[in-house]
């Protein structure tokens, strides 16, 4: 795509990444997506689920993105809750995909 000079080890990619942090701004475009996240429209029943794969994503970023963001970093308890309720709520969820087309898929490409 035209680059050069790009880092080509983990360090030298977080250490990039760190220098572009004084361009960053949270703009109206990133503050509607960060509030579409944290108020999904949804059913009752769904609600619960949606916030919490919500929550799970917003933790991934990592932790200088918070206060650019205008919202807390997450606490190590806060992400181990999380963590626990997704694996929790993904057991039954891989139990239905079990049989599905991916895993079709993998037992007619690998045997």
């Amino acid at each position: 795509m035209g680059t050069s000079d790009l880092p080509v080890t983990y360090q030298s990619t977080s250490e990039a990444i760190k220098s572009y942090i004084p361009e960053l701004y949270f703009g109206e475009r990133a503050r509607s997506i960060v509030h579409l996240l944290e108020n999904f429209p949804s059913n009752l029943t769904a609600k619960p689920f949606i916030k919490l794969i919500s929550r799970a994503g917003m933790m991934n970023l990592p932790d200088w993105a918070f206060p650019l963001i205008q919202r807390p970093t997450p606490s190590y308890i806060e992400r181990l809750a999380v963590k626990k309720s997704i694996n929790f709520i993904a057991i039954p969820v891989r139990e239905a995909l079990k049989d599905g087309v991916a895993a079709h898929s993998l037992r007619r490409v690998y045997g």
